[in-house]
């Protein structure tokens, strides 16, 4: 860290060393899923959520990853966020939702700048790519069944049939230095 010293244009150096700054989560009070006896709670016996948002510490996450092509289009993706809410979950865990490449991994991304298709019932998601969306349904997720969300941005993992390969021929020099 520096810092302006007493004399002017005069910059000190303090003590080297980092900052940790834990996140705050924020999300609606959930009721126990086990009993006192340690026995599954059912929805129907008691409400999962609660009115009142409470801070979540970083140990009490509990994370599963869900994959967006095997969830179908996001208007069935409640069915997941029942399960996992019933089941405890606190957050969900999404690989890259962008649009995919040939490959049909995730982690293989085609456009970076579009979600995958696939996600929206007989549509792309619309002018803004399925932004407002994708918006919608992680709300439903964290205000119906408590459940905050968490992706991954995976930038440098392009497609080989992305066309920004074809728009960039100077990246394939990178790769051509590996080789040798």
């Amino acid at each position: 860290m520096e810092y302006d010293g007493p004399n002017p244009g005069q910059r000190l150096k303090g003590r080297e060393g980092y900052f940790n700054i834990d996140p705050v989560l924020k999300m609606k009070g959930r009721a126990p899923i086990l009993d006192s006896h340690s026995i599954p709670v059912s929805a129907e016996q008691d409400k999962i959520l609660q009115k009142d948002t409470v801070n979540l510490p970083l140990d009490g996450l509990s994370i599963l990853t869900v994959v967006s092509k095997w969830m179908g289009p996001i208007s069935a993706w409640r069915e997941h966020f029942a399960e996992a809410s019933e089941r405890g979950y606190t957050m969900l865990h999404y690989p890259p939702l962008q649009q995919r490449g040939e490959s049909n991994s995730p982690y293989s991304i085609k456009n970076q700048a579009q979600y995958d298709a696939s996600m929206f019932e007989g549509s792309d998601g619309g002018t803004d790519g399925g932004q407002e969306k994708v918006k919608e349904i992680l709300k439903v997720a964290r205000e119906e069944y408590g459940l905050l969300s968490l992706t991954d941005v995976v930038l440098n993992h392009t497609a080989n049939d992305s066309p920004w390969l074809s728009d960039h021929p100077e990246s394939g020099q990178y790769f051509d230095l590996f080789l040798l």
